[in-house]
């Protein structure tokens, strides 16, 4: 305390409230837009398969030539434009264009996939074992019947 009765406030306890206060103010915000932003959520949250699988291709063409934005104009240029851009490649990713032709690219492939393999067609939906897998149980339980039938005529008679 000084001689007229003021409190010094350290910066650092100055900032911590700044932050505080913005935290305060974000999350209220967040909150009061959630009705507004929650359908823009669950349009990129349905179709995230193309954000998740193209995005590579447009952040590493821009890798380098963020570091020279960095380097010329400073963080909080090269931050504004991360973030423009992030919500640019999520928008142009999450158009039903994307999600669409990737999905039915993944189905042609999978249809491919397993049509290549063995026993593929003797398979019924669901089923983990093959006919001749099938057959072959059936076999070695119906020997197992009779040898267990004779088993049991045995100690009849005995």
């Amino acid at each position: 305390m000084s001689a007229i009765g003021l409190v010094i406030i350290s910066p650092g306890v100055l900032m911590r409230a700044l932050l505080f206060l913005v935290a305060v103010i974000m999350t209220w915000a967040m909150i009061t837009s959630a009705g507004v932003l929650r359908n823009v959520f669950v349009k990129a949250g349905k179709r995230s398969l193309a954000i998740y699988l193209l995005h590579g291709f447009f952040i590493l063409p821009a890798t380098p030539w963020l570091g020279v934005v960095f380097d010329q104009y400073g963080p909080i240029v090269a931050s504004l434009i991360c973030m423009t851009a992030t919500l640019l490649v999520v928008y142009i990713l999450s158009l039903s264009v994307f999600d669409r032709n990737l999905r039915a690219l993944g189905s042609q492939s999978a249809g491919m996939l397993l049509s290549a393999l063995p026993d593929h067609g003797k398979r019924s939906p669901g089923c983990t074992r093959s006919r001749s897998a099938e057959i072959e149980l059936v076999d070695a339980r119906q020997s197992t019947d009779a040898d267990q039938h004779v088993v049991n005529r045995q100690s009849v008679v005995h």
